[in-house]
C-alpha cells in the first residue's frame, strides 16, 4: 500500500491543467479498484447477483473522467480476480440498477439521500466526493488533503449496507 501511496502522489504532483483532471479521475479509480479487495460483500451480493460480474456504476454523464475510468476496468478481474468489472452510468437516483459500487461525483452529493433510497437492501458501496457525504449516507468519502486524495470511511454506513472491510483499509482511512 505504501507503493501505491507513493504512485498516487506522483500521479497528482506532475499533473497540470486538463490533463490533472484525468490524472486525479485516475488516482480515484485506482482507490476505487483497491476497494473492491479489501470490501466484503455478502453472498449473493444482489439479488440474481451473476457471480461473473461485479458492476460499478456512476451517477452522471458516461463522458466524466471518473466513468472514463471505469470504463478501462471493464473486464478487469476484480474481488481476488474472480469477477470481471462492468461500468454502468446512471443519469439520475431514479435510473439506477443493482450495482456493487456507486460512485456519486462531486456536485451530485444532494442527491445522496434518494439514491440511499434507491439502493436500499442491495449491498451497494456509495462512494462521494463532497464534504458531509458521510453524514448523509456514503460509506467511503474521497476527499483532497493537502493536494491528495484521501479517503474516509463510515463503519455505521457499511454495515447498514450489509458491507464489511478489512482492517488494513480501516486503519489507512483519513478521518481517524
Amino acid at each position: 500500500m505504501k507503493r501505491l501511496a507513493i504512485l498516487l502522489g506522483l500521479f497528482i504532483l506532475f499533473s497540470a491543467g486538463a490533463d490533472a483532471q484525468n490524472q486525479v479521475a485516475r488516482v480515484k479509480g485506482i482507490y476505487i479498484y483497491n476497494f473492491t479487495k479489501h470490501v466484503q460483500w455478502p453472498y449473493p451480493r444482489m439479488d440474481n447477483d451473476l457471480r461473473e460480474e461485479f458492476r460499478i456504476g456512476v451517477l452522471g454523464s458516461p463522458q466524466l473522467p471518473i466513468a472514463k475510468e471505469f470504463e478501462q476496468m471493464t473486464g478487469r478481474k476484480v474481488i481476488d480476480s474472480r469477477d470481471e468489472a462492468s461500468m454502468l452510468s446512471f443519469s439520475s437516483p431514479e435510473d439506477i440498477e443493482p450495482c456493487h459500487i456507486l460512485f456519486i461525483p462531486e456536485g451530485k452529493a444532494n442527491m445522496l439521500d434518494h439514491v440511499v433510497e434507491e439502493v436500499d437492501d442491495q449491498h451497494t458501496l456509495i462512494i462521494c466526493e463532497e464534504d458531509n457525504a458521510l453524514e448523509n449516507g456514503a460509506a467511503i468519502n474521497l476527499v483532497r488533503r493537502n493536494s491528495r486524495i484521501k479517503f474516509q470511511v463510515d463503519k455505521d454506513n457499511l454495515e447498514k449496507y450489509g458491507l464489511k472491510i478489512t482492517d488494513y483499509l480501516y486503519q489507512m482511512r483519513a478521518n481517524k
